[in-house]
């Protein structure tokens, strides 16, 4: 259980490592094009917005699968498993609060609430950069689903 390097690899690379990269920009292109819409109006912003945030519920849920593989292999009295614990809750939430916008923006009536979607992605991005830290501090400080040296 105190192996470090990554469970699921495709041609000697760690999946997990290379799927949150997905979710990590189409959510703040997502937000991006939803502050957009509220100064221009035009609702390809709209659209744009909902296919960014279902391609990174998609990819951050396959993400989420190879991240628990990795978690499981961390010894459970570390600090990374502790971090990592952290990092698994914040991005589960993130990728299910997407989730839950994505279906919102599937309603007709969406529009009426557009200024609190809106808000709440925001929120919910602030969450992400979070969890994406504590991320890169598994891999880079305590070297979680790479090789090691």
């Amino acid at each position: 259980m105190g192996d470090s390097s990554s469970i699921g690899k495709f041609f000697g690379h760690p999946i997990h490592i290379m799927l949150i990269h997905f979710p990590s920009a189409l959510f703040p292109f997502a937000l991006f094009f939803d502050i957009l819409y509220l100064f221009d109006g035009e609702s390809v912003y709209l659209e744009i917005s909902k296919y960014s945030i279902w391609c990174g519920v998609t990819i951050g849920s396959f993400a989420s699968i190879f991240g628990v593989m990795d978690l499981l292999k961390i010894k459970s009295d570390s600090k990374a498993n502790s971090i990592a614990i952290t990092h698994a809750i914040t991005n589960f939430s993130v990728v299910f609060v997407y989730l839950i916008i994505g279906m919102v923006k599937l309603k007709p009536e969406f529009l009426e609430y557009h200024l609190w979607v809106t808000a709440s992605s925001f929120v919910t991005f602030t969450f992400m950069v979070y969890g994406n830290f504590l991320g890169g501090q598994l891999v880079l400080k305590y070297r979680i689903g790479t090789e090691k040296n």
